[in-house]
């Protein structure tokens, strides 16, 4: 297997065998957040001249969340696309479903390798149609647990690692998970955090738009909700006391709750921004991936239950405070910023913003979380997937 890139700044050259055609590299976008992993690797890949990424959809919101960040500034990615129309809710159907619809375009051409991040539905179907059809699985931001199999994302994830052929880590502690689970290290690359990555591309951008100025807060003193699981958002009785709990928090400090994209719809159809206005609170969003990291920038610590939130917080040296037990990325809580507050809502009303550090303030960075993981996961993807397949076709 080849040795991991650890050098900052390094750039990767572009791989040129001779006599091969470019080969096809499926990415598969399941969820809005997967794409914050995603275009990091497709901009370290742009110069690969026999790499051709296509990138599969599983719904028009992940696309248009994708375009979103891949036409951001003077360099725009314009990989192939393909969105699929799954229309299942269900789980088990949604599952069903998809893995139909990926067995159909694996039987249409055999990529090079799938690249899989995420723990959806759609993502664990596609890992078992492209295990079965005998073709090769990258996967992105592998070995995280939660420990929590009542939970259908960490059976997905578990399943999704064991199929995968190669299996990139952030860092340490995911290396460790895999072993214990039987995972063989040579399977196993450690090359840092792909969210970090796009976070350094685009913070000056988000400073620079002071989204806070413009709804009315003063830096350093709102409390940002960032909440995107659907446990949380579309069970009723458990969003009506979340909601609950922060309206506390709003009578001290104000208090912004950004709603993602795919809940929307639903909080319009139930009222649940004229709720949360009668209870104190500013409600804001579907907002661009800039504009929702201006306000992270500026917060005095975001309420979340995201593992992308927890990872940007911890990179930018501000508090998150997840509305969990157990954090998937335990290095966001043992080296960063991370605090678990537990999966009570009430226990949202305990939670100390004066105690969260000063502004830019941070502990020591972590080890390859350094704006550079997207080169060295694509020197991974070339060296065994594109490179070592036209050296074989050349003998």
């Amino acid at each position: 297997m080849t040795e991991i890139l650890r050098t900052p700044g390094l750039r990767l050259a572009a791989v040129e065998p001779p006599g091969v055609v470019a080969d096809s590299v499926l990415f598969v976008v399941d969820e809005p957040s997967d794409s914050i992993h995603v275009v990091p690797l497709l901009h370290a890949l742009r110069r690969q001249t026999h790499v051709n990424p296509v990138v599969i959809f599983t719904s028009a919101a992940t696309r248009e969340t994708f375009n979103d960040l891949a036409l951001m500034g003077s360099v725009r990615l314009r990989p192939e696309q393909r969105t699929l129309d799954l229309g299942a809710h269900d789980p088990t159907e949604r599952t069903s479903v998809a893995l139909h619809a990926f067995g159909a375009i694996l039987d249409e051409d055999l990529p090079a390798v799938v690249v899989l991040v995420g723990a959806g539905d759609a993502t664990l179907a596609a890992a078992l149609a492209t295990a079965k059809a005998g073709v090769p699985i990258l996967r992105l931001d592998g070995g995280m647990r939660a420990g929590d199999w009542s939970r259908p994302d960490e059976i997905n994830r578990t399943l999704i690692d064991r199929l995968a052929d190669t299996v990139l880590v952030s860092g340490p502690a995911e290396v460790r998970t895999l072993e214990h689970e039987g995972t063989l290290n040579s399977r196993v690359h450690e090359v840092g955090n792909l969210a970090v990555d796009l976070l350094d591309r685009w913070r000056r951008r988000a400073e620079e738009r002071a989204v806070w100025s413009r709804i009315g807060v003063r830096p350093d003193d709102y409390a940002l909700v960032v909440l995107e699981r659907r446990e949380n958002l579309a069970d009723d009785e458990r969003l009506n006391a979340i909601i609950e709990a922060l309206a506390v928090t709003a009578r001290t400090r104000p208090v912004v709750f950004a709603v993602p994209g795919w809940a929307n719809p639903q909080f319009r159809r139930d009222g649940r921004a004229e709720q949360l206005r009668a209870l104190g609170l500013l409600c804001v969003g579907p907002l661009s991936y800039v504009d929702l990291l201006s306000l992270k920038l500026r917060s005095a610590g975001v309420i979340t239950d995201s593992i992308t939130v927890q990872d940007e917080l911890t990179a930018l040296g501000r508090r998150s405070f997840t509305l969990a037990d157990t954090a998937e990325r335990v290095a966001t809580v043992t080296d960063g910023t991370n605090v678990l507050i537990g999966h009570d809502p009430a226990d949202l009303m305990l939670v100390d913003f004066d105690g969260a550090p000063a502004p830019e303030v941070a502990g020591d960075p972590i080890p390859l979380w350094d704006g550079c993981t997207g080169i060295r996961a694509a020197d991974v993807l070339v060296s065994n997937y594109i490179f070592e397949r036209a050296l074989s076709v050349e003998v």
